[in-house]
């Protein structure tokens, strides 16, 4: 099955800007501002209410050092894509994981990735 991911930008990544994040099920990214004025993919993950999860992140309980670190140091940008099928938004995940670069990620996520092909559009 192909998938055509339309990524929604909330920029920065802001408590501000947590209102205008659905509570949706979803895919989302953390990414970070470079000199180049260029966003780049440092962290890929999924839930099942992007707002909640979105604000866990920002949060002091935010157990992933690089995230929480990350957040506080640069500049950051979190995209997301709304699906709220639990398996395909797994495997949506771990191929994101699988065909990207990934830094802030600890471990390989749940999903088997071989489920889905994934095209990506901004």
């Amino acid at each position: 099955m192909t998938i055509k991911i339309n990524w929604t930008w909330v920029k920065p990544y802001e408590d501000y800007n947590q209102s205008k994040v659905p509570s949706s099920g979803g895919v989302y990214e953390i990414l970070v501002k470079h000199e180049d004025d260029k966003y780049y993919r440092y962290y890929v993950g999924s839930s099942d209410n992007l707002n909640r999860r979105y604000g866990d992140h920002l949060s002091q309980g935010e157990p992933n050092p690089k995230i929480k670190e990350g957040l506080k140091k640069y500049t950051c940008a979190f995209d997301y894509y709304v699906i709220n099928n639990e398996s395909t938004r797994e495997n949506i995940e771990n191929w994101l994981y699988n065909h990207n670069k990934y830094s802030w990620n600890d471990c390989e996520p749940s999903g088997s990735g071989g489920l889905v092909s994934v095209i990506e559009e901004n």
